[in-house]
């Protein structure tokens, strides 16, 4: 029972303001100084990466092919559009498990590397309960949270939510990245592992606000975020990226600074 405690304990302290702020000063950290914005590169020229990619996915909701079937040829799609694939793989940090790496080709500085999948909750709605025992809840610098859980109360969070937001025949985002085969090979940010002592950060993250009117109705099935409640925000949604801050060889695995310090 200890050890089921300790090991909850060590995947909630990361939110855990009073620990963070105890414990600070023993981590490396992203800082932002005054005047500086958090970004690493414009939004534009992440949305256009985006942008690009989308067109040619395909998705399981309008083929007949298997789902792995599917993420498979999303895969080569993506090195072809990209130059690059990332996979999730065993993590080279002792202790970390799922990890997510480079599987083919080569990232360049600059680039967007993945996308952080689940709930948006903003900061007056009712985060506490999914976050229980939850390491994958992601704190956006306006206090905007993303629940990239992909089990338990999370999971039918996001299903009841792009389901309820749907209007047939269009799917309101992406549920595959719920599952082993994410049909959208960028929908695995959540298990991007935080850097440690040998194993330096390559990619950091950065928040975008996407347009919906940017987006034809057809590719909303490969975005991995929907927002918790309906209505103000359906003309917009945010998304958070992992951006390469290096390049990053193939077989590289993938790996953030989780603290950001604004001043």
């Amino acid at each position: 029972m200890l050890i089921r405690l300790l090991k909850k304990w060590r995947g909630y302290r990361h939110r855990f303001v009073p620990w963070i702020v105890l414990n600070l000063k023993n981590r490396s950290k992203r800082v932002i100084e005054v005047g500086e914005r958090d970004k690493i590169v414009d939004d534009d020229v992440l949305l256009s990466a985006l942008l690009c990619l989308l067109p040619h996915l395909q998705s399981t909701v309008y083929s007949s092919l298997p789902p792995v079937a599917v993420a498979d040829r999303n895969a080569s799609v993506t090195e072809t559009v990209l130059g690059f694939c990332v996979t999730r793989a065993p993590s080279k940090v002792p202790g970390a498990g799922t990890g997510v790496r480079v599987a083919r080709g080569r990232v360049k500085k600059g680039s967007l590397v993945a996308l952080y999948p689940g709930t948006l909750y903003h900061r007056d709605e009712p985060v506490l309960l999914p976050s229980i025992g939850n390491a994958f809840v992601l704190r956006c610098l306006d206090g905007i949270h993303v629940d990239g859980n992909d089990q338990r109360m999370s999971k039918l969070i996001y299903k009841s939510c792009v389901r309820r937001d749907s209007v047939w025949p269009y799917q309101a985002g992406d549920l595959t990245w719920l599952t082993e085969h994410p049909v959208m090979p960028l929908n695995i940010g959540q298990y991007v592992n935080n850097h440690s002592p040998g194993f330096p950060a390559n990619v950091a993250y950065q928040e975008i606000t996407v347009p919906l009117s940017c987006i034809p109705p057809e590719q909303r099935c490969f975005l991995p975020n929907v927002w918790y409640s309906s209505g103000s925000h359906c003309d917009h949604l945010r998304l958070v990226a992992l951006v390469s801050i290096e390049n990053i060889e193939q077989g590289d695995e993938v790996l953030s600074a989780y603290y950001t310090v604004i001043h």
